[in-house]
This record gives structure tokens, C-alpha cells and sequence, in this order.
């Protein structure tokens, strides 16, 4: 029987209790929502945390306490993957010296973003950014928006070739109204040329038929309320463990089962962390 990373993403950067009310947004919280997730068969957790005025943080001093209370609530046997995503909040600059103080083992980062995401892509910053994170033995999950991305992408693998590597394929993003369809991820697909793990994130009510879509063809899966808060009639889960069995039991009923965490660290090359 095949089985997938399950992977979820229960805050995100944008949004707030004024869009649900049961976003998580305090380490307690978080710490509580991932523990349920947990007990679903999630082995990863992708992390969102903020500052002390609840705006979107990249920042070691507010990742610390979050992870304090997942571990504290999950123990050992969830991943817990950090982001350095600017969300407009923070120039690259900024993002920079975030990622050169984050003190964990598995980031996500934005392939544009890192290359500047000004104008002209800039290979100085792009090689200056996975200098940092594979010199301090971080693997990355690289984020392409687009297929145009793996441009990107062959800069960063022609220069580090031994840099532990997955990548993250944003479905549907700037559709109106951010809408994914299960045939976004073909064109990701098309361009691929890297035997490397791989996870789809999806948005609106067509994301469990994208997650399902991204299983079928041997890819990995993120889901939760940072992409989307609908089911597929569009009415809103009641909570974020919600959004994940909603989606776990669609995996369950085309023979698709939740990955172990200990499996998930081999596909991700975490086994030794």
C-alpha cells in the first residue's frame, strides 16, 4: 500500500482569529493543535509563529518557544520544519540575518525570495543564502510558485550538489481567489528533473483533490488552514484537524495511508537529526 508525508500547516503568516476562530495562533495553541494532528498519522508540522504584537515572525526568539511546546506536547516523533518567508513583512536583508540566527534543523525557504525577489534574481544572494543554511547542516524544503522556478532551482543544485534538498509545489496561488485544480500540478511535474521528495500545498475547496492528485503520483502532501479553510461543498472546517481528516480519509479511501514519522525522516534525510 502506498503512503505519503502528511504534513500540516495550521497558522500560516497571513492569516488571524478574525478569519477563523480557531486558528492557532500561541505556542500553547499550536503545541495543542499539532498534538491532534499527531493522532491523525501527521508527521510533520510546518511551522508559523509570531511576534509579541501577533504580526508574522521569522525570528529565533519566537520559534523557540513554540517549539518548546510542541516537543513538550508531541515529544520527539513529529518533524517540526520552520519558515523564513518574508509574507511582505521582511526585505531580504532581513530574511538573511533571520536564517543566519535560526538555530533548527529543517527550514522552508522560498526559492525567489532567496534570490532577492526584486527585479532581476540575483545569484550572489541566492548562493549567499544556501551558503548559510548548508554550511550550519540545515536541509531545506525549497518552495517554487511556479514551474518557471526550477531556473531557479538548477542555480542552487549546479552550485551545491550535496545540499540536502525536497521541494514544495504551490498549486493555484494566483489563480482569482486563490483556487487550485488538480491538473496545476502537472506543468510542475512536466518540468522536474530531480529525483528528489516532493510536496503539493493547494487552496480552496479543490485542495483535498490536489492533495489527492500530488499522492496518486508518488508526491507528499501539506494541509491545513495556512492555504485553506474550506471543505469541498466550501463550507469551513471546524478546525484545523478537521481540514487534516478531511483530507487523511480521502487519502485512506484510494488505498493511500499516512506515513510514519520515522519513514517521513528517511524520505526527508532527517534520520540522523
Amino acid at each position: 500500500m502506498n503512503s505519503v508525508i502528511v504534513a500540516t500547516a495550521p497558522t500560516g503568516a497571513y492569516k488571524s482569529v478574525s478569519d477563523h476562530k480557531h486558528l492557532p495562533i500561541t505556542p500553547a495553541e499550536i503545541a495543542d493543535e499539532a498534538y491532534r494532528c499527531q493522532q491523525l498519522g501527521v508527521s510533520m508540522l510546518h511551522l508559523h509563529v509570531r511576534d509579541t504584537l501577533g504580526k508574522h515572525s521569522i525570528h529565533w526568539e519566537h520559534y523557540e518557544p513554540a517549539i518548546d511546546a510542541v516537543r513538550e506536547r508531541c515529544g520527539n516523533e513529529l518533524i517540526i520544519q520552520c519558515t523564513t518567508e518574508s509574507a511582505r513583512r521582511y526585505n531580504w536583508a532581513e530574511q538573511f540575518d533571520a536564517i543566519t540566527k535560526m538555530k533548527h534543523d529543517f527550514v522552508s525557504i522560498a526559492i525567489r525570495e532567496a534570490a532577492g525577489d526584486q527585479g532581476e534574481p540575483s545569484l550572489t544572494k541566492l548562493t549567499a543564502v544556501f551558503d548559510v543554511l548548508f554550511s550550519n547542516n540545515v536541509t531545506c524544503q525549497i518552495i517554487l510558485y511556479d514551474p518557471s522556478d526550477f531556473r531557479l532551482l538548477k542555480l542552487v543544485v549546479d552550485k551545491f550538489p550535496d545540499g540536502q534538498f525536497t521541494l514544495l509545489f504551490v498549486l493555484g496561488k494566483y489563480r482569482k481567489g486563490h483556487q487550485s485544480e488538480p491538473e496545476d500540478l502537472r506543468p510542475f511535474l512536466d518540468e522536474n528533473p530531480y529525483q528528489m521528495s516532493w510536496m503539493v500545498c493547494a487552496f480552496g475547496n479543490g485542495e483535498s483533490d490536489c492533495l489527492l492528485e500530488a499522492a496518486k503520483s508518488h508526491g507528499h502532501i501539506r494541509v491545513g488552514f495556512e492555504n485553506n479553510l474550506i471543505d469541498s461543498r466550501g463550507l469551513p472546517f471546524t478546525n484545523n484537524s478537521a481540514s487534516v481528516a478531511f483530507a487523511i480519509e480521502k487519502l485512506k479511501s484510494n488505498d493511500i495511508q499516512p506515513m510514519s514519522v520515522d519513514h517521513a525522516r528517511k524520505v526527508l534525510k532527517l534520520q540522523n537529526r
